[in-house]
């Protein structure tokens, strides 16, 4: 389960990106009880306003369906593996 976006403005800093990563984890996470299962791996796939993408992820100790639990782990997976002052997102991706 994941969500992607391209929203209608870059994504300038990680407070931004964090605002729809939350939101994202909130919904898979709620989908995730609404058919009784649980995640063991976060993704991400960012990509950058010169159309540079990558995917980063990994695997929790254990799988869950806690949206903070989940957004943690996006949030570091971004924030290790992404330097806003040079580039910002122009799409941002999770799952």
């Amino acid at each position: 389960m994941g969500n992607s976006t391209t929203p209608p403005n870059d994504i300038n800093s990680l407070r931004e990106a964090g605002v729809i990563l939350q939101h994202f984890c909130e919904s898979v996470a709620s989908r995730l009880r609404d058919e009784q299962k649980k995640g063991r791996v976060v993704s991400i796939y960012p990509r950058d306003t010169n159309l540079k993408s990558f995917s980063r992820q990994r695997r929790l100790q254990e799988s869950t369906n806690i949206s903070t639990e989940i957004l943690k782990v996006a949030m570091e997976l971004l924030e290790d593996n992404y330097v806003f002052q040079y580039c910002h997102l122009d799409r941002l991706g999770f799952m």
